[in-house]
C-alpha cells in the first residue's frame, strides 16, 4: 500500500465514522460538538503525518543498500523533504488549507449563513479536510451536480422557493467522491492535477 492509498484509508474511515454519526440517533451530539470533532480530526491528521514521516525516515536510515543512499548522511535532507511532500504531505496540507478556507468562507459570510443549515459549514470543511488532494476536487463537483439535481427535482414539484439543502448527505457525497477516485486515475487531466501526490 502505498503513502497516499494509507492516509485515504485512515480518512475514509473517518468519514464513514461521521457519516453514520450524522445519520444515527447521535446527530445531535454531531450538530453540538461539530466544531471540537473539526479539530480533533485535524489534530488526528497532523499526529498521522509526522508519524507516517518519522516510519519512513527511520525506513531509509536503517535500509541496507543501495536504499540507504537516499537519506542522509548520503543525501541532502532536503531531498528527503522533497519527497515526502510529494508522498505524504503535499496531498493532505494541500487539503488542510481548502478545508479552513472553505469553512472560514461558509461561516463567516452572511450570504453562506443564510442558506446552509448551522453545522453545514463544519460539515463541508470536514468533508474537505478528510478528503487527500485532488479528490476533494471531485468533491465539489459531484456536490455541485447533486445540489443542481436536487434544486431541479424541487422546482419541477412546484417547490421554487425551497430551499435546497445537502446537509443530510455531505459526508455520503464524501464517501462517493473516495470511491470513484481510483477510477479516474488513469485519465490525463487527473494526472496533471494531481502533481502534489505524484512519486
Amino acid at each position: 500500500m502505498n503513502q497516499l492509498s494509507l492516509t485515504l484509508t485512515l480518512c475514509t474511515l473517518l468519514i464513514s465514522g461521521y457519516t453514520l454519526l450524522s445519520l444515527s440517533s447521535l446527530r445531535n451530539f454531531f450538530t453540538k460538538h461539530a466544531r471540537i470533532l473539526y479539530y480533533l480530526t485535524l489534530l488526528v491528521l497532523s499526529v498521522f503525518l509526522f508519524w507516517r514521516l518519522h516510519v519512513n525516515f527511520s525506513g531509509l536510515v536503517n535500509a541496507p543498500l543501495p536504499t540507504r543512499y537516499y537519506a542522509p548522511p548520503y543525501t541532502p535532507i532536503s531531498f528527503f523533504i522533497y519527497s515526502a511532500w510529494l508522498r505524504i504531505l503535499g496531498p493532505v496540507i494541500f487539503s488542510i488549507a481548502v478545508s479552513l478556507l472553505s469553512y472560514l468562507t461558509l461561516s463567516h459570510l452572511k450570504t453562506y449563513q443564510e442558506r446552509l443549515d448551522p453545522d453545514e459549514p463544519t460539515k463541508i470543511a470536514l468533508c474537505l479536510l478528510l478528503l487527500p488532494h485532488p479528490i476533494w476536487l471531485i468533491f465539489t463537483i459531484i456536490s455541485a451536480l447533486s445540489y443542481a439535481l436536487i434544486a431541479a427535482v424541487n422546482s419541477a414539484r412546484g417547490g421554487a422557493h425551497t430551499r435546497t439543502s445537502l446537509s443530510s448527505i455531505w459526508f455520503s457525497l464524501a464517501l462517493l467522491s473516495s470511491a470513484v477516485a481510483p477510477l479516474l486515475t488513469k485519465i490525463p487531466i487527473y494526472k496533471v492535477i494531481s502533481f502534489t501526490s505524484s512519486g
